[in-house]
């Protein structure tokens, strides 16, 4: 029984990541998707490694603690780490202008850095992190910035990709 839940949770995944490169594929425009799907991604691809030890917990207790112990870890720090929008299909020179212009036509008056862009008012601070050679990337809120706004932005760049 285990054997085809993990092969129904494989395959879940897989067709979850092929969804997404067909999607970029076909539509010729970057995926903009909130990063707590990918977090979901993860807690699946983990669940066969729980169902997995669990019978080992009447021999070996401790060590299914253990194990259960850092994956509860593992997960808490993907859900502190992947937070905010992960882009899939960009190029990196090509978005960073598309992103730019949509700003401007906003109308928000900003000031960019290597990794981030501030907006001065309503104040709102965005955190890149782009991987050019894999086509993604994720922009980050940071915090006591203005989620509203942020979500805004990103509805707006993901229209007029």
């Amino acid at each position: 029984m285990t054997t085809y839940l993990n092969l129904f949770l494989l395959l879940v995944m897989a067709v979850s990541f092929m969804f997404i490169g067909l999607k970029v594929l076909i539509n010729k425009k970057p995926l903009i998707v909130n990063s707590r799907w990918f977090l979901i991604l993860i807690l699946v691809g983990f669940i066969p490694q729980m169902i997995n030890v669990l019978p080992l917990f009447e021999k070996q207790p401790i060590l299914v603690l253990f194990i259960s112990l850092i994956q509860a870890l593992l997960f808490g720090f993907f859900f502190y780490t992947i937070k905010g929008v992960t882009l899939y299909g960009i190029d990196t020179d090509d978005f960073q202008h598309k992103f730019i212009v949509n700003l401007r036509s906003m109308g928000l008056e900003f000031e960019q850095s290597i990794s981030t862009i501030e907006i001065k008012n309503p104040k709102l601070t965005m955190l890149f992190s782009i991987q050019q050679w894999l086509g993604t990337g994720q922009i980050r809120l940071k915090k006591n910035s203005d989620k509203q706004l942020f979500n805004k932005i990103i509805s707006e760049s993901n229209c007029k990709e």
